[in-house]
């Protein structure tokens, strides 16, 4: 196998094992909960444990020994454009703010469709804390009422909010990354060594891969020189060139990056002022986000107020 047709797991070995021997052994929980940080790569675990499950007869099968899905299977191209007869996948449309109804309602004529091959069918649905309340009272009864072929996989970004009803009809695993494995998978997804040349400036403990790799695609895409510049320099572009706007800088990003400059500024200069803006812009952000209003206003007055003071 060519390395470029290689998708390669990185972290979540150990718990894809599990997974593995557990639908082996016909003991797979039929309604799976991943629950994690945002970012950590819970779908993709997700991805290899279903080709696994689809590619056994494959020529081209699930290479268990080192998980890797080999990108020529076809069952791997068929799971990728969401046509698998056995698979169907749900998540957040990019122009609504919620999962609705309609969506589970497509999803329902797909479970009550004859399975092919007599295979057991796989829904995956990323982003359940966007499930809308009709949307999430119509998968309860789902949940509750599916038969053992049908395997449920949920994905949870765990810093927001799920119905704890939900929860109870799922088995959660709590999904982590260590943050040896950042570099990896962030080196990986480029294909070369970008990890190291990121300025520390931009480094944090608290940031997933997704969030580096977001980073990364916008500083290119605006030429932005994250080897030499500092966060200051960032935050300013950002507001300057509205890369607020960016479908892939989404909300949890700009927030971490704005996090990053104030703890930045208040560990180096203990500043009251620092301190008491990021309270302010803290719980501001939380409230722009909630209901939903328009950024440029919440940018236009952090720009007033902290780098024109």
């Amino acid at each position: 196998m060519k390395p470029e047709n290689q998708i390669n797991l990185f972290g979540h070995n150990e718990i894809l094992s599990k997974f593995i021997k557990l639908y082996d052994s016909k003991k797979l929980p039929s309604k799976i909960l991943l629950s994690g940080n945002e970012g950590i790569g819970k779908c993709t675990l997700a991805y290899h444990l279903i080709n696994y499950i689809f590619s056994q007869n494959d020529i081209e099968a699930y290479n268990t020994n080192k998980n890797i899905i080999n990108s020529n299977s076809n069952n791997f191209k068929l799971i990728q454009n969401n046509i698998h007869p056995n698979f169907y996948k749900i998540n957040l449309n990019d122009t609504k703010n919620s999962i609705d109804i309609a969506q589970i309602r497509e999803m329902i004529k797909f479970i009550q469709k004859t399975s092919f091959n007599d295979q057991e069918k796989i829904i995956l649905i990323d982003q359940i804390e966007y499930l809308n309340q009709n949307s999430a009272n119509s998968i309860l009864k789902i949940l509750e009422d599916s038969n053992e072929k049908v395997l449920f996989i949920l994905i949870h970004a765990q810093e927001k909010k799920i119905i704890e009803t939900i929860k109870s009809r799922c088995i959660n695993f709590k999904i982590f990354l260590d943050q040896n494995f950042i570099s990896h998978i962030v080196n990986n997804y480029f294909k070369k060594n970008i990890f190291d040349l990121i300025n520390n400036n931009f480094k944090s403990f608290y940031f997933s891969p997704k969030t580096y790799i977001n980073f990364l695609e916008i500083c290119n895409e605006i030429k932005f020189d994250y080897e030499n510049s500092n966060i200051d320099l960032f935050i300013k572009n950002l507001i300057e060139n509205k890369l607020y706007l960016k479908k892939n800088l989404i909300y949890i990003d700009i927030k971490q990056f704005i996090e990053l400059y104030f703890r930045k500024k208040i560990v180096n200069h203990s500043s009251q002022i620092n301190l008491n803006h990021f309270s302010y812009f803290n719980k501001k952000y939380y409230e722009f986000k909630k209901y939903n209003l328009d950024l440029e206003s919440f940018f236009i007055e952090f720009n007033t107020k902290v780098f024109n003071e």
